[in-house]
């Protein structure tokens, strides 16, 4: 037994008490603002990409709702749901990075993996994963050949896989969603992405607009995530990096666009978050 110095739901506790929340947690969820005071969001440019760039590549995808032989991938899968696996796909394909550093890795790996096939892309591809067993599952033979993978932490992964990043490559995060004394989270946000180089672009998952969690994972669930509120912090006032594009935010405010231009995404939209490093 871990000793601990306040009980869960104590106010020095970061374990939450759901029945303190009831005030300030709606059960239904209200109509999100379009715009933050602190987080720059260019509503028109992501509609743009959307629109122009990511919405044509993703009414070409083949991939199924079950499992099947063809795929590594399906959309049914517990973790990584159409909507994350449609923008990656889309993303992967029109921005065709010569690298991709993936952290936290499974149900999207195997989306990864399945798109560098299809789109006879060269991206040299490293997994960074402390428990890779379902990676090692949903890869194949080959994927394991040509992919770099990395038993550890993200702490204690080489510096140097990040910052040999350049413009156009991709840093895929899927971390614990937890900030604490030397967490991933932590370490990614103070470390990590202050050390990217310009043009790198970036992906956290199970993030929501208006950076806030739903009322099961918060009442419910009491699953006493706080990553969110960190990455909106990160980018308060942040003119470095620019938010590429919002799945939950695309969802909540352009839900009609969204059903319109390709109807699978608002079944379940997902949680991506996608950003750019400007300078």
């Amino acid at each position: 037994m871990v000793k601990i110095c306040y009980p869960p739901g104590h106010f020095f506790s970061p374990i939450v008490d759901p029945e303190q929340l009831r005030r300030v947690v709606p059960k239904t969820r209200p109509m999100p603002p379009k715009s933050l005071p602190d987080v720059a969001i260019d509503d028109a440019a992501m509609t743009k990409l959307w629109t122009d760039v990511l919405a044509p590549i993703a009414n070409t995808a083949t991939f199924s709702d079950e499992p099947g032989k063809v795929h590594r991938y399906h959309y049914k899968n517990p973790s990584y749901c159409v909507g994350d696996g449609t923008v990656l796909r889309a993303m992967l394909l029109s921005i065709k990075p010569k690298r991709m550093v993936e952290v936290g890795c499974g149900w999207s790996s195997a989306c990864t993996m399945d798109t560098i096939e299809e789109g006879e892309l060269t991206t040299q591809i490293t997994f960074v994963e402390p428990f890779p067993k379902l990676l090692r599952d949903v890869l194949r033979e080959n994927d394991i050949a040509r992919a770099r993978i990395i038993e550890a932490g993200v702490q204690d992964a080489p510096m140097e896989i990040f910052t040999e990043l350049e413009a156009g490559d991709i840093l895929f995060i899927d971390s614990t969603h937890v900030v604490k004394t030397g967490s991933d989270v932590a370490y990614e946000l103070a470390e990590i992405l202050p050390r990217l180089n310009p043009g790198v672009i970036i992906h956290f998952h199970d993030i929501f607009y208006p950076f806030e969690y739903g009322y099961k994972w918060i009442m419910e669930d009491n699953r006493s995530w706080n990553e969110i509120y960190s990455i909106r912090s990160f980018l308060a006032f942040n003119s470095c990096f620019h938010i590429m594009f919002f799945n939950d935010y695309m969802a909540q405010l352009h839900g009609d666009h969204m059903l319109k231009t390709f109807p699978p995404f608002i079944r379940n939209s997902g949680g991506a978050l996608w950003l750019r490093r400007l300078y």
